[in-house]
């Protein structure tokens, strides 16, 4: 789906994105899933990437 500017996606999910659990934590949440050393919990984008080496 086209999201807000041209660069932007949309996608579906059976997740429900709030304050606490938002796009980044699914992301923090997969990586874990693949053994990745990463933040216990990842709100924001620098979570993610301050985590990776």
């Amino acid at each position: 789906y086209q999201g807000y500017g041209r660069d932007d996606l949309f996608y579906p999910s059976i997740y429900k994105y709030n304050l606490f659990n938002t796009c980044n934590t699914w992301t923090g949440d997969q990586l874990r899933e693949a053994n990745v050393s990463i933040s216990y919990w990842t709100p924001l984008s620098s979570n993610i990437i301050d985590s990776l080496p």
